[in-house]
């Protein structure tokens, strides 16, 4: 078991089949032993991060400010240029001001005040 535990971490981390095999072989574990390891551990790393239903968004704020910059820029791209840009304009600084982000403010656009 603490075997098993050693590669959901190395799943974790992001390591590849090959790099785990290859951690795993240098520990001294068998072939056979790696492979029925690695099912084990696929099967453990994806079931800890099933997701709710698809489709469904758990900010609507979030989707509204993706949809609208949208199109905004097939504004842009569409020739209304200065329309466009002042809706930008618009949109960064609500995006700014808000804390939908994040509980706290968002960071990025402090460095640009």
């Amino acid at each position: 078991m603490d075997l098993l535990k050693h590669t959901v971490n190395l799943r974790k981390r992001g390591l590849i089949s090959n790099d785990i095999r290859n951690e795993l072989t240098a520990m001294g574990v068998g072939e056979s032993e790696i492979t029925q390891l690695l099912k084990d551990s696929d099967e453990i790393f994806l079931n800890q991060f099933k997701t709710k239903e698809h489709g469904k968004s758990n900010n609507p704020v979030k989707s509204f400010a993706l949809v609208f910059s949208l199109g905004i820029l097939v504004l842009v791209f569409l020739g209304y240029i200065y329309l466009g840009l002042l809706w930008l304009l618009a949109l960064w600084m609500i995006i700014s001001k808000s804390r939908f982000l994040n509980k706290t403010r968002n960071t990025f656009f402090k460095r640009y005040r």
